[in-house]
């Protein structure tokens, strides 16, 4: 994975050819999914039927720079780019006030990727829209961004994945209705926000498990104002848990709150991933 937000990957994907550079490999664990799933979170009435999606994808502009200049690439050779990429992804249930993951994102970035048997590492401009299901809070954001990633990081020969991923930004929260409310008025300023994002996939082999995956994400506003730290609007994180299953069938616990959310909650699903081409 080059240069993509990392969220809900799919670790029965984690077999990738060690032949393969990190450019080539990435498409084989990248998520591009729609989930039927069951959702349960500790505050909720009971558990809720929804549909989980995400699209990741990058599109080549230019090279930069290119393999050893043989008629026959070389796998070992580094690589650099200039891309653009693209994410959607988000959660929404039959009730709106049920969805225990309340959050919808739609991202476009601009990068320049540089990919080696190190890793690879990319860095650019982005903007990012957020929202809930109702559409009552929603925010933009401009900023830069930088990812690395690499395969084998504990074993090479098991193709393990970590990857490590950053944004710094100004959020413009005019349709914020929480941040309104809580700074009592109707245009709120924007404000400087950092988020990290850790992901770890590694793959098991066991009888009806094909792996697991450990995600982290944790968002913070920079010198927030005294009411908004009050309101428990200043910083989210959330940590999941997810084991792939036999026959892209998965569970997940997650613990934790994304923006838009007042409280931590401790979330379980289980679904069916459905893989787009």
């Amino acid at each position: 994975m080059i240069a993509k937000s990392f969220v809900g990957f799919v670790a029965a994907s984690l077999f990738a050819s060690p032949a393969l550079s990190q450019s080539e490999k990435k498409n084989q664990v990248e998520r591009k999914s729609i989930e039927p799933v069951i959702l349960e979170g500790k505050n909720s009435t009971g558990a809720t039927l929804g549909i989980q999606w995400a699209y990741n994808d990058s599109k080549k502009l230019s090279a930069v720079g290119g393999d050893s200049g043989n008629d026959t690439p070389n796998p070992a050779a580094p690589i650099s780019n200039i891309s653009l990429g693209y994410k959607l992804s988000g959660t929404a249930t039959a009730n709106k006030d049920r969805n225990p993951k309340n959050f919808l994102e739609a991202q476009v970035d601009g990068r320049f990727v540089y990919d080696s048997q190190a890793g690879a590492f990319s860095t650019g401009l982005f903007g990012k829209y957020e929202t809930d299901q109702s559409l009552d809070n929603k925010q933009s954001e401009v900023g830069v961004r930088a990812t690395w990633a690499k395969y084998g990081f504990v074993d090479p020969k098991k193709n393990d994945f970590i990857a490590l991923h950053g944004h710094i930004g100004k959020v413009d929260p005019t349709n914020d209705k929480q941040r309104k409310a809580a700074l009592g008025t109707e245009n709120p300023p924007s404000y400087n926000r950092w988020d990290v994002e850790a992901l770890f996939m590694y793959p098991l082999n066991f009888s009806q498990v094909n792996g697991i995956e450990l995600n982290y994400r944790y968002f913070k506003e920079i010198s927030p104002p005294a009411a908004i730290s009050a309101a428990g609007l200043d910083n989210h994180y959330l940590g999941t848990v997810r084991l792939g299953l036999k026959n892209d069938f998965y569970i997940a616990y997650s613990s934790g709150k994304l923006p838009f959310d007042r409280q931590s909650d401790k979330i379980f699903e289980a679904g069916w991933s459905f893989k787009l081409q």
